[in-house]
């Protein structure tokens, strides 16, 4: 469905649902006020998926009434229900949705304890984003702030009424449904150029911005470290067969390069050699846990001497440890029979050559 379809939806979805609590009123308890309107208002009215909101989540021993996920899956808001007559009053004469909290709380002492409580619960959490509700009131906050400002003395997103959120029902549908919380709509509204502030604070904390962030000492203490201990290792002939056997990857980022060469080389190659060619040949680097594959094994012993071979891959990818785990331990033996008839194969031709007294004297000259 598309967003501005569910928009409506959800819209013509709340008015319904006034319009039966508008003949339901009750004195419901806190269980019921859930049941009955929050649970309707949260999927019906604002678009949250049931897959996206978790209820009665524990954390040392406290219960949480609802947690909203976002799209990344994460925590991001908290909604603390109270029983329906638990409700607060503002002074007459006021039509604002933003309010501060420090007058909130001290006009309505127990909706301050319900605030205090979903602070608590985000700050333990990690959450930046309470909310309270009465099933026909809602308040909105940041309760977890990093601009040095105490959570219960900053602003709030405040709906008196029903009426009053479907009045104002785009800014009910961004401050509280599942695209408003997502995009951070109310964290913006609330904060303002505080946001702005707080992250350019940090940005200040970084040496010519933008730019190339040098290494720090303790780097480059690692990376001397890395060279005079692992470097040294990997090319020591005495310990270099049983390092690669012990510590060398099968799997992983290398086979992943050889499969992207793969079909990037097949791209390139087919539009130079006609169909049915066999002069090129790709294989996979490794394509099981076991090591390197028989069709590689195949392509070393039987044609290393005619078949060029192409290892492709980036920077750090591994290739030049593959070459020296191939030549010391999966390939051992046929790199070393392979010398063996090279050896040979010297041998005779330098046999031949001195039996020929032209080649002999063509040499020489």
């Amino acid at each position: 469905m598309e967003s501005t379809q569910k928009y409506e939806l959800c819209r013509e979805n709340f008015k319904n649902l006034i319009a039966w609590y508008a003949l339901h009123k009750t004195n419901r308890n806190e269980a019921t006020t859930r049941l009955h309107l929050i649970d309707d208002i949260i999927y019906n009215c604002l678009g949250w998926e049931k897959e996206a909101v978790t209820a009665e989540n524990a954390y040392e021993n406290e219960y949480t009434d609802y947690m909203f996920k976002s799209l990344t899956n994460r925590h991001i808001a908290i909604l603390e229900a109270k029983k329906e007559n638990i409700y607060f009053e503002l002074s007459l004469g006021t039509e604002n949705l933003i309010y501060s909290l420090r007058t909130l709380c001290k006009d309505n002492p127990s909706f301050k304890n319900a605030i205090s409580q979903v602070a608590k619960y985000c700050q333990t959490r990690g959450i930046q984003i309470g909310i309270v509700s009465n099933g026909w009131q809602f308040v909105g906050f940041i309760a977890n702030r990093g601009d040095g400002i105490a959570p219960l003395e900053g602003k709030a997103y405040v709906f008196t009424s029903l009426e009053n959120a479907l009045d104002n029902y785009k800014d009910f549908w961004n401050a509280f449904s599942s695209s408003g919380i997502n995009n951070y709509h109310l964290l913006k509204v609330l904060m303002g150029d505080s946001i702005l502030k707080y992250h350019q604070s940090y940005l200040l904390l970084l040496v010519k911005y933008p730019g190339i962030q040098e290494r720090n000492l303790f780097q480059i203490d690692l990376q001397i470290i890395s060279e005079l201990v692992l470097e040294d290792i990997i090319r020591d002939e005495d310990v270099e067969k049983e390092f690669l056997e012990e510590c060398y990857c099968q799997s992983g980022t290398l086979s992943q390069y050889s499969l992207l060469s793969k079909e990037i080389l097949s791209t390139r190659y087919k539009f130079m050699f006609e169909e049915g060619d066999k002069k090129v040949l790709l294989e996979d680097s490794m394509l099981n846990r076991k090591g390197m594959s028989q069709e590689l094994r195949d392509i070393f012993s039987n044609s290393l001497s005619r078949r060029p071979i192409l290892l492709v891959g980036d920077v750090g990818a591994g290739k030049s440890s593959f070459i020296r785990n191939l030549i010391k331990v999966d390939a051992e033996s046929v790199i070393k029979k392979q010398y063996a008839c090279s050896l040979i194969w010297g041998q005779n031709l330098l046999f031949q050559t001195l039996k020929n007294p032209l080649l002999v004297k063509y040499l020489r000259s």
